[in-house]
């Protein structure tokens, strides 16, 4: 597949908190000298403001979107190129699809406009936002994605939090008019290395092919 589609629907209460909540797609590239590229596409909050990013780990160049910054010193993911926006305006309760497509040897990454529910996850021809574009030295092929995953960072406690609800729903993978629904398994669903348990409730249900997390600050 070129192209796939992941879900995110955020709850956003009190942000006046200074911890934050990061919450992206794993997916993996394979390219044509047979070398696998890990990459992430997502939200994330430190406290005050929303982002969203797409990043890669294997880069030649890149170019971002309006209002999007592409760089090497991405503070969420060291050691990946990124091109990220760290003020982006995210509407509570709706729901955003965050699109990667492949093409020759570019990865481009998107943003949908806010949805009122998930009628159109396979409509490829909704309006969508530039995120960046990522290149790399060898033709790209088949891209897949991998797992959901939140965790809790920013700030120097893990008490310091923002009340952030995530849901992400099934992906869905496309070539041109082909599309398929992804099987869906988050065996990584919080990073237990920064807050992990600690301030997230964990939940997947696989009937309804949704993941969620709780992001709980204690209460003032």
């Amino acid at each position: 597949f070129s192209g796939m589609r992941s879900v995110f629907q955020w709850t956003i209460g009190n942000l006046s908190k200074i911890g934050g909540v990061h919450n992206a797609m794993d997916f993996s590239i394979n390219d044509s000298a047979n070398l696998e590229i890990g990459g992430q596409i997502g939200l994330f909050s430190n406290g005050s403001q929303i982002g969203v990013h797409l990043a890669l780990d294997s880069v030649v160049n890149s170019t971002a979107g309006t209002n999007f910054t592409c760089s090497n010193n991405f503070a969420l993911i060291n050691g990946n190129h990124a091109c990220f926006s760290y003020n982006y305006t995210l509407i509570s309760n709706a729901v955003y699809y965050l699109d990667v497509e492949i093409q020759n040897r570019s990865v481009r990454g998107y943003i949908s406009t806010p949805q009122s529910n998930r009628s159109d996850i396979y409509n490829t021809n909704l309006k969508r936002t530039l995120i960046g574009e990522i290149n790399w030295k060898n033709e790209l092929m088949y891209l897949s994605p991998q797992s959901y995953w939140v965790a809790n960072y920013y700030g120097d406690s893990c008490k310091n939090l923002s009340a952030i609800s995530t849901f992400n729903f099934v992906p869905v993978s496309y070539n041109n008019v082909i599309k398929k629904m992804r099987s869906f398994y988050s065996s990584n669903l919080f990073d237990t290395t920064l807050c992990g348990p600690q301030n997230l409730i964990g939940l997947t249900n696989f009937a309804h092919n949704v993941t969620m997390s709780i992001s709980r600050p204690p209460a003032i």
